[in-house]
């Protein structure tokens, strides 16, 4: 019914589309006045902005759209490309590529000194040049933390990790409290978990960005650099419009950013539709959307991208299907290729390969304020490593998480219908998690194949939070339903009362 809903919606933009004036952007100084070229076509008294990208490759500034605090109630935007590629104009920003074999180690990193928490890791006949803007990262529980290289002396590089502590219990020095480490790995002293380096995106002085196209990456170094400034394309803010539409643009990398996004819509009222559009290799947040009513991403593809997908918070009717994110969570953080909080959203037919820390997830944290009733239905998506990635990912991965993943706070969820495969990691990697005392779930008819560190289908009994006084939900376990699915493995489903 959605779905049909959806393509009668279309079918009026279309309509609409036929019978407004265009803005022709065919060079870049068009592309740099598109902001004031829409207020001056609405300020003239335009209904419909209708924006063809006309040009083969345009390059973006830091907030190179924004608009705030717009009442245009009766105003349609479309920006609209034909595979037009839109990148940063801080051109050094290299394309990135998934880390190769050349930039993992299976080596331990030793402590020099303990006083100093100076540390070292061999690095054999791996060639580095020089120590500028090289950086160490060390992947930790369910995030990772990057350490900047001291110096390079011989075959070692050294750092110094300030959070070093030294684990009694299981005879080990490690960080941040990563209880998979410590408790699954060799019990030998003095040894850190695994890592990988990072280096500078500038090669031989040169930027290796040619017209939005990445070239081969040959360096033993994947990309670190915060010299960089430029992630944000498009940001609207407590604004209401008629409807806004995205379509057939290739995004092509920005600058890393921790809590920023490229497309980010805050408390905008609209429909609003990004469809038939590419996101490549992007540092920061993909498309955030905080508030809103009735945002639609269809039919995207995301690809190499390093931290959140798609994060629709306290939001309403938001739909999410047809998409393809592959190898998505490049950051080694917490992120999600789809992060959904909000009600009656709806999460279909995606496919979702080779993927960071988690696919989907769902709900609000109990130790946040839930804004709005949690309501939704996650089915028929694909979810799987292929098997390079899945023998690979183990080695550096994070742990303690699910392809689906659903967080505490929820009023009613329905998971069905999806196929889960080949999912892997450090340590602790579910197929369905339903953490820290997910509630008010069901949870049926999903196929669920080779998890082969933890369970298919996990949802634990945490009285803890219950307790805790910076919980925000004081009964937890309600309400869930875990039926008829089939696996290959084990269904962890403990009850509130034992």
């Amino acid at each position: 019914m959605r779905k049909r809903l959806f393509l009668c919606y279309l079918a009026v933009q279309a309509a609409i589309l036929a019978s407004a004036d265009t803005l022709h952007i065919n060079t870049q100084s068009d592309f740099d006045a598109i902001g004031s070229r829409i207020e001056a076509a609405v300020n003239g008294g335009a209904k419909t902005v209708d924006v063809l990208l006309e040009g083969k490759t345009f390059f973006f500034k830091q907030n190179h759209i924004v608009l705030k605090n717009k009442r245009w109630n009766d105003v349609s935007i479309s920006l609209r490309g034909n595979n037009t590629i839109i990148t940063p104009a801080e051109r050094q920003l290299q394309d990135a590529t998934l880390p190769s074999p050349l930039m993992q180690t299976d080596r331990l990193i030793e402590v020099v000194d303990e006083q100093s928490k100076l540390c070292r890791v061999y690095i054999g006949k791996q060639k580095v040049n020089s120590t500028a803007n090289a950086n160490i990262r060390i992947t930790q529980w369910f995030k990772s933390v990057t350490y900047e290289v001291v110096r390079i002396k011989g075959k070692w590089i050294y750092f110094t990790a300030h959070d070093l502590s030294y684990n009694k219990n299981y005879r080990c020095y490690n960080v941040n409290l990563d209880y998979g480490y410590s408790h699954k790995r060799a019990p030998g002293a003095e040894v850190m978990p695994r890592f990988r380096l990072e280096k500078s995106p500038m090669v031989n002085g040169q930027s290796s960005m040619v017209n939005g196209q990445s070239p081969t990456f040959n360096s033993q170094f994947s990309i670190l650099n915060s010299q960089f400034s430029i992630f944000n394309f498009l940001t609207i803010t407590s604004s209401r419009l008629n409807s806004l539409n995205l379509s057939g643009i290739s995004f092509v990398g920005n600058a890393s950013s921790n809590d920023g996004y490229l497309i980010n819509i805050d408390r905008l009222h609209a429909q609003t539709i990004i469809t038939n559009c590419k996101f490549t290799s992007i540092r920061s947040g993909v498309i955030q959307a905080l508030g809103c009513d009735s945002l639609s991403v269809t039919d995207c593809t995301f690809n190499r991208c390093y931290r959140h997908g798609i994060f629709a918070s306290y939001s309403t009717n938001t739909t999410i299907t047809g998409n393809t994110f592959t190898q998505m969570g490049l950051d080694c953080l917490n992120s999600f290729c789809v992060r959904c909080s909000g009600k009656d959203y709806y999460i279909a037919h995606n496919t979702f390969r080779d993927f960071g820390y988690c696919g989907i997830a769902l709900g609000t944290w109990w130790q946040a304020n839930k804004r709005t009733d949690e309501t939704g239905v996650v089915e028929h998506n694909q979810l799987s490593y292929s098997p390079s990635y899945m023998a690979s990912w183990r080695r550096h991965s994070l742990m303690d998480s699910g392809a689906i993943y659903l967080y505490t706070q929820n009023d009613s969820v329905v998971i069905r219908h999806n196929n889960i495969h080949d999912y892997n990691g450090a340590c602790d990697n579910r197929g369905i998690f339903c953490d820290d005392g997910a509630s008010n779930f069901s949870i049926y008819a999903n196929t669920i194949r080779n998890i082969p560190n933890s369970f298919c289908i996990d949802s634990r009994r945490t009285p803890n939070i219950e307790t805790d006084e910076r919980s925000k939900v004081r009964r937890v376990n309600l309400n869930n339903r875990i039926y008829d699915n089939d696996v290959d493995g084990t269904i962890r489903f403990e009850p509130r009362e034992k």
